[in-house]
């Protein structure tokens, strides 16, 4: 599956479920980062949560391997919570 097959899945999903003001974005020749950009809005906070929770499960569910934000940070803390304690003299 290419990644213009990915996105588009992922943009089909978004539709089904009402996503609005879909706009799928050709970011390759600008970005490292991605090949492609998807930008939606809902109808309120909730379903915007939704959306983005689909999103991410319709990627995980096409083979799509990613860290999220979430676990980033809880990494990070943690990352400094140990850095602190050894420098204080703390065993962990």
């Amino acid at each position: 599956m290419t990644t213009k097959d990915i996105a588009y899945e992922v943009v089909k999903m978004l539709d089904s479920k009402k996503g609005q003001k879909l706009r799928l974005l050709k970011i390759d020749r600008v970005s490292s980062l991605a090949d492609y950009f998807v930008i939606c809005t809902g109808t309120s906070n909730t379903h915007v949560r939704t959306l983005c929770d689909l999103a991410e499960d319709t990627l995980e569910k096409l083979g799509v391997t990613f860290r999220k934000e979430e676990e980033k940070i809880q990494e990070e803390k943690m990352h400094v919570k140990e850095t602190e304690e050894m420098e204080l003299g703390i065993d962990m």
